[in-house]
């Protein structure tokens, strides 16, 4: 069973990690975005408490748990030093050797990284039968813990602030979260969820996010407003 004292360990090397590779990133949309480092991290502990949710709720062993947990910390420890579509293989390689210089035993390193490496498939080329038959109970977990950050309140936040920073209108909020990226990716990546308890969290998170777009539209009045 994974300590205390380890799980800190993790979390601080993936925090320093964020933040030194952050500094040094020549990728557009990091300088494009001043606190890229912090929002990661703090998408990393929500994913973290996702995945402690779903241990819990279905019971998981606690070898499954562990590597769940330890790949959750890691997942996006290298997402500013690759594209995105690689960032699941190089943050595994990135894990891997920090597990290893810290002598953690190599079957349990296999199933972090590999769950890892899972969750930066590209959707488009497994259906969701498919991965849950192919990925490991560790991948599953963590895609559907990092999935749930992408649902509920946290997406419509997250999309609120981008477009407060446009000074958009209240109801131009309403148009561009019912066709933004946010809910693009909360309708496509509901179906990507496999234990019980995800199902429940998804199902709420994502019934939410549409409750909150239907009370937006009945509180704002449509415009543009012609001058009196």
């Amino acid at each position: 069973m994974l300590s205390e004292a380890q799980i800190q360990q993790i979390s601080e090397f993936t925090q320093q990690h964020l933040q030194k590779t952050f500094v040094v990133s020549e990728q557009q949309w990091v300088r494009d975005f001043p606190r890229a480092a912090e929002h990661r991290w703090y998408h990393t502990l929500n994913v973290l408490q996702n995945t402690e949710k779903i241990v819990a709720g279905d019971k998981i062993p606690q070898d499954v748990a562990d590597a769940a947990r330890v790949a959750a910390i890691l997942h996006d420890v290298s997402i500013f030093e690759c594209d995105h579509s690689m960032h699941g293989r190089t943050g595994a390689e990135t894990a891997k050797g920090f597990l290893s210089q810290n002598q953690y035993d190599p079957d349990f390193i296999a199933r972090a990284t590999r769950a890892i490496d899972e969750h930066g498939t590209d959707f488009d080329t497994l259906t969701p039968n498919e991965m849950g038959q192919q990925f490991s109970p560790e991948g599953k977990i963590l895609i559907e813990a990092d999935i749930l950050d992408k649902l509920g309140a946290a997406a419509v936040s997250g999309a609120l602030l981008i477009l407060g920073k446009q000074a958009r209108l209240g109801f131009e909020c309403h148009e561009l979260l019912s066709n933004s990226n946010a809910m693009q990716r909360a309708t496509y990546f509901k179906d990507y969820i496999w234990s019980q308890t995800a199902k429940r969290m998804a199902n709420q998170r994502f019934s939410f996010f549409l409750k909150f777009l239907e009370q937006l539209s009945e509180e704002v009045v449509e415009g543009p407003v012609a001058d009196p």
